[in-house]
């Protein structure tokens, strides 16, 4: 059991989790309340300024798609000055617009997406369902997820085996100097197969970034430790050009390698 209390950027509240055991019992909504009116000041001021570095609005152009946070998605037309007040000016369908002063732009964030966005009206209820249906969505996400990494930190396993003479053996056979990448990558997984929790990773590299040596050594590890494993390669070019290179390697190893 326990609470975990999250504050997210975009929202005066705060979300907390209540757990029963190690499962999810109840989610709720909170509003910012602490009795001391100084750290409340000093909790707006670090979450506006967390708000902030999200608000990356450099270099808009006229006809760029905005969220507002209140409001949805409008399209940025200029910067202009009213009564002294430099606000954007969004406009919406039917020639809704929209003024948000300079200053508040932990309002505004640029819209991602891969779609064409919709743009609805000012004041419609559109917006808010959407808001609304975002929030069931990500309230469920939330959930799945906390549910997930409490049963990762319950799981367990037999540690893997263990440095010892087959590694520095695949290690001296590797023609190429390891980058400091590569070294740092390496002897984190090496960390986790040495534990008992499983292992959760992926390694992102561009080609010729040394990806297959970090994955031969993890694999090697694993054999060693009484575990069967298999590369799978998108094509047969590829799934053999590996084959040639593992059996090099490992032809003095007891270790069998088949394709």
């Amino acid at each position: 059991g326990g609470i975990i209390d999250a504050f997210p950027i975009n929202l005066n509240q705060a979300i907390r989790f209540d757990f029963f055991g190690n499962k999810i019992e109840e989610i709720l909504q909170l509003p910012i309340k602490i009795e001391d009116e100084k750290t409340v000041k000093e909790v707006l001021k670090k979450k506006l300024k967390r708000q902030l570095l999200f608000s990356d609005l450099k270099g808009l152009k006229p006809g760029d798609y905005l969220v507002h946070l209140d409001h949805g998605i409008g399209t940025y037309n200029q910067q202009l000055i009213l009564n002294d007040q430099q606000y954007y000016q969004l406009e919406y369908a039917a020639g809704d617009k929209l003024y948000v002063p300079v200053g508040l732009e932990r309002k505004l964030s640029r819209y991602i997406g891969f779609i064409e966005p919709k743009i609805s009206r000012l004041g419609s209820a559109i917006w808010q369902r959407t808001k609304r249906k975002i929030k069931e969505e990500a309230e469920k996400l939330a959930k799945e997820l906390l549910e997930i990494y409490a049963k990762r930190e319950m799981t367990t396993r037999p540690p893997y085996l263990p440095e010892d003479e087959i590694d520095f053996q695949i290690t001296s056979s590797f023609q190429y100097e390891e980058t400091p990448d590569q070294i740092q990558t390496i002897e984190d997984i090496k960390k986790d197969l040495e534990g008992q929790r499983p292992m959760d990773r992926i390694v992102c590299g561009d080609v010729g970034f040394g990806k297959t040596e970090v994955a031969l050594r993890a694999m090697i590890k694993a054999v060693k430790s009484g575990y069967q494993v298999a590369m799978i390669c998108p094509t047969t070019i590829l799934a053999n050009q590996h084959f040639q290179n593992f059996k090099e390697r490992l032809k003095n190893l007891p270790i069998r390698i088949a394709i």
